[in-house]
């Protein structure tokens, strides 16, 4: 985890979840970056079994969070969506 980061300057989506944290795509590292209540960006990186590719656009559905991943470098053929299980559920939205 990085102390710091500077990743947000690739900034490519956004969410909030119940308790104010709010998670951040950084599709030049292929982390979530989440800002914790009061404190500093932190990394999550992808888990083991699931690699980022640009990750964009995040939708929370409970505690799920589904990511659309573009394969910007052989013609979409490899895009995706992932799903990261956050410690609490999205903000609900209208």
């Amino acid at each position: 985890m990085a102390a710091e980061s500077t990743a947000l300057f690739f900034a490519d989506g956004m969410q909030f979840d119940v308790k104010g944290n709010l998670y951040v795509m950084s599709n030049i590292t292929n982390e979530i970056e989440v800002s914790r209540v009061r404190s500093r960006f932190t990394a999550m990186p992808a888990p083991a079994t699931t690699h980022f590719s640009f990750n964009a656009s995040p939708v929370f559905k409970g505690r799920l969070m589904f990511i659309t991943n573009m394969s910007a470098t052989d013609g979409g053929v490899n895009s995706k969506l992932s799903v990261f299980v956050a410690p609490y559920r999205g903000l609900r939205t209208k």
